[in-house]
């Protein structure tokens, strides 16, 4: 049976107090430890410099904001990225959509934000108005205000929210090339 622990240089990455495990790998300890201690013990007190990878994301980001920032979609344009993102349903029943629709043209117009000039009416304001709609708008189902606010966290990180501004993303970009 495997042990499946990470070993480099010949260390293995575990600490242990009392019996050593089936396996007989890691480090001894004499005396019970706390999580820090063990954690050392274990050779797994590496340091994670996130710094430079955070430098990079944001690099690589400002041009493509730069971008959004100086594109002034036609209404055209503006039409079609927000059709794309909530599309007429093909049981003909366009309500919804069309509501949204017109919400998310209020929002590009009277948003937070939206009156920032140099902004106002550019690709960044509409991906704007997806976001605050996404973020603050949009209804959620829930049987508790606790419940609709979890369920609209998870949504906004990692479900169908998150997806929706991806996408609001992408389209943005391509409007604006």
């Amino acid at each position: 049976m495997a042990h499946n622990l990470a070993t480099t240089n010949g260390r293995t990455a575990m600490a242990y107090f009392g019996e050593a495990p089936w396996h007989k790998l890691g480090t001894k300890l004499e005396n019970p430890a706390t999580a820090a201690e063990a954690i050392e013990a274990a050779g797994l007190n590496y340091q994670v410099e996130l710094v430079p990878l955070a430098n990079r994301f944001y690099e690589d980001l400002q041009p493509k904001i730069d971008l959004l920032a100086n594109h002034f979609p036609t209404q055209d344009q503006l039409h079609q990225f927000f059709s794309t993102l909530y599309p007429d349903p093909a049981d003909g029943n366009s309500t919804r959509a069309e509501n949204v629709r017109a919400e998310l043209f209020r929002l590009f117009d009277e948003g937070i934000g939206q009156d920032i000039p140099g902004i106002r009416h550019s690709a960044w304001a509409a991906l704007h108005a997806v976001t605050e709609y996404v973020d603050h708008r949009r209804t959620t189902r829930g049987r508790s205000e606790l419940d609709r606010t979890s369920k609209r966290l998870q949504s906004l990180w990692f479900g169908s929210g998150a997806r929706l501004k991806q996408q609001a993303w992408d389209l943005a970009l391509a409007m604006a090339t």
